[in-house]
């Protein structure tokens, strides 16, 4: 980028943050125990503008958690093959610093495994999560602790799982664990052999007392993906989820190490298909939740004063636009220009310490490294 370009991109960047309250309590130096990585799947800048605006100036209740972000940027999301990505490729790129074809989960354009952020947070001692609303052993989860050539693979995609240095694992997919071709039982076979706590009602796992042992846990309480909230979900679930999952892994590690901390990849899975479907409510009903979670990731952080949080997306979904709609933000006319994926850069958000090396604009491969290098791992 030209000197010039980078100085107003820098007055763009800034400009932004006073509008939408970013840059505010400040906490970003340093390097931190823990990362949180939130991945609204399909989360481009309008998805959350809308989110924004119906929450603070229309219907909502006011409360806005991203801007509570204090660090911002903007990630570039093409995969090797295409200017396009599909959120495997996409994922692929943020779990593991390379760009890889579309389809890919895990593996680079050769087809060979790549590890990923996740796996160095295990093989140093430090605990390890993930919590979606999709089934774990969709595209974006699968990028973070599965390795194969395509997404839809996913028994296999499963197995990988199952065998994976994860301690924390909640999400959809039952069925691709216990309803199988080869007939496994994967979630019988990770108790057994690796001493999981299995649970299938996520009551269970909330109300569920802290050991004070260390026990990984896995709860798939849903056979397939989660329903979406205007189907019953309950709006504060995910959020709850976070909370707990902060809870759980924010004790010693396995190997007692002076990296003891942890890694949580968290998704909103939904947003995606939002944007699939050309539906602004599910798109902004999911935005909205998303932003729940980031309240709850961003709580424990401030608490905690050594968690980074970090927020961006695969890629943006459905070219979506604001279009219509009063100063109050009633009746926002939400349209779309396509119903797959487009080439827009989607935001970057961060808080704690570390946050400052996330304000830019980067390729979404450089956010890995960025981590990687917070944590002293081999890029």
């Amino acid at each position: 980028m030209k000197p010039n370009h980078w100085i107003l991109t820098k007055c763009f960047l800034s400009m932004n943050a006073l509008l939408w309250g970013w840059g505010v309590e400040a906490q970003g130096t340093g390097k931190p125990r823990n990362i949180i990585m939130i991945i609204g799947d399909g989360m481009g800048h309008t998805q959350v503008s809308a989110a924004y605006l119906h929450q603070t100036q229309g219907s909502g209740d006011g409360s806005w958690n991203m801007g509570r972000f204090t660090h911002f940027g903007y990630s570039v999301t093409t995969s090797s093959d295409a200017l396009i990505t599909d959120s495997g490729a996409g994922a692929t790129a943020l779990s593991t610093g390379r760009k890889t074809y579309n389809g890919a989960v895990g593996v680079g354009p050769d087809s060979l495994p790549l590890q990923t952020i996740l796996e160095k947070a295990g093989a140093t001692g430090r605990r390890t999560g993930m919590l979606v609303t999709c089934e774990v052993t969709h595209a974006t989860p699968a990028s973070y602790a599965a390795h194969r050539i395509d997404r839809d693979l996913y028994e296999d995609i499963a197995l990988d799982l199952s065998l994976a240095p994860l301690d924390w694992l909640v999400g959809g997919g039952r069925n691709h664990f216990v309803a199988r071709q080869d007939q496994r039982n994967l979630l019988e076979e990770m108790r057994k052999a690796r001493g999981f706590k299995v649970m299938d009602r996520s009551e269970d796992l909330l109300k569920a007392p802290r050991s004070s042992a260390i026990q990984p846990v896995v709860a798939l309480i849903w056979d397939g993906p989660a329903p979406r909230i205007s189907e019953g979900r309950d709006p504060g679930l995910m959020a709850a989820l976070t909370a707990r999952a902060c809870r759980d892994l924010d004790r010693p590690a396995p190997i007692a190490t002076k990296d003891s901390g942890f890694f949580l990849m968290i998704e909103g899975s939904q947003i995606d298909w939002g944007g699939h479907a050309n539906d602004g409510d599910y798109v902004l009903t999911e935005t909205l939740d998303l932003d729940r979670v980031v309240g709850a990731a961003l709580d424990f952080a401030r608490q905690d004063g050594n968690t980074l949080v970090v927020l961006t997306a695969d890629h943006e979904t459905g070219g979506m636009a604001i279009n219509s709609g009063a100063r109050d933000a009633q009746s926002m006319g939400l349209a779309f220009t396509t119903k797959k994926h487009t080439a827009a850069l989607v935001p970057v958000m961060a808080y704690g310490p570390g946050a400052e090396g996330l304000s830019a604009m980067m390729d979404n491969t450089e956010i890995y490294r960025r981590l990687c290098s917070l944590w002293s791992l081999e890029p």
